[in-house]
């Protein structure tokens, strides 16, 4: 894992970092603290630490369990972007295109948990928590852009 403070190119940008990792499955674990450190160190509302550190989370998760295999890991970097109204998770990553937002849909809250299938909480919980994403695959890598704004409109 690596810190990377970035430059401040823009006066909207109060702060940003960069965590990178090659796609080890133990240490994704480590980029929930991680971030909740550098979120909270800005005095960040611990409401939305936590729902950023469960969307990074999540995201990771996704590409790990479906963009990579043990014989060939990913590249995996995220870059966090505190700005004056909003924070902007950015990941990118070298696996097979692989867009996590088609199929996205509401899962059936009323299923008895038994009866539910596997997966896709995940992504919902992810798309529900952030207030806009974009995803686009260029230049052989997935690219997810995740914005929380600080302060609801």
């Amino acid at each position: 894992m690596q810190f990377q403070p970035e430059e401040q190119a823009r006066k909207t940008v109060c702060a940003g970092w960069q965590i990178s990792f090659n796609g080890q499955r133990m240490l994704y674990e480590q980029v929930r603290p991680c971030l909740a450190g550098l979120l909270r160190a800005q005095h960040v509302a611990e409401d939305i630490v936590d729902d950023l550190q469960l969307i990074a989370e999540e995201v990771l998760v996704n590409v790990l369990k479906h963009g990579v295999s043990e014989q060939d890991p990913a590249l995996i970097k995220l870059d966090v972007h505190l700005r004056e109204r909003e924070i902007v998770l950015d990941m990118v990553d070298n696996s097979h295109a692989y867009n996590p937002l088609n199929g996205i849909s509401q899962p059936d809250m009323e299923m008895d948990f038994a009866d539910r299938p596997l997966g896709g909480l995940g992504l919902y919980l992810v798309s529900a928590l952030a207030d806009h994403i974009d995803y686009n695959y260029a230049q052989g890598q997935n690219n997810l852009h995740i914005r929380k704004f600080l302060v609801k409109a």
